[in-house]
């Protein structure tokens, strides 16, 4: 090992980064719910309910599955985050301020957390 002392803290941070993602999910969530509950109240949109519920529904329950098994927890997260960029993104390039503004870049982070965490490539192992 030419770097035991990178090694040795990369191994040491792994829990702390999975425990401050599953955090994120779990708030990355909510805000979906209330998302959800927003597009209702204001539109009237029973799918923005649906669709708000769901989706933080599914993000919170995968947060919750990191600590037990934490790749199928991130892989839901993924999931989901790539299904809401998909949503999402066409609806912020036609420049229109709607709920695009925040979901993108929270589902960007989702998605680049967990796919750096399944392909650890935030753990530095070397030797």
């Amino acid at each position: 090992m030419l770097f035991p002392a990178a090694t040795f803290l990369a191994e040491l941070l792994y829990p702390a980064l999975l425990f401050d993602c599953k955090v994120y999910y779990i708030v990355f969530g909510l805000v979906m719910i209330f998302g959800g509950v927003m597009g209702y109240v204001q539109a009237r949109s029973v799918p923005s309910l649906i669709a708000g519920g769901i989706s933080g529904l599914l993000l919170i329950v995968g947060a919750l599955m990191i600590p037990a098994g934490w790749q199928a927890g991130l892989v839901i997260a993924l999931l989901v985050s790539l299904a809401l960029l998909g949503r999402f993104v066409p609806s912020l390039l036609r420049a229109k301020y709607n709920p695009a503004a925040y979901v993108v870049p929270l589902a960007l982070i989702g998605a680049v957390v967990a796919i750096l965490l399944l392909t650890r490539v935030i753990v530095v192992h070397v030797g």
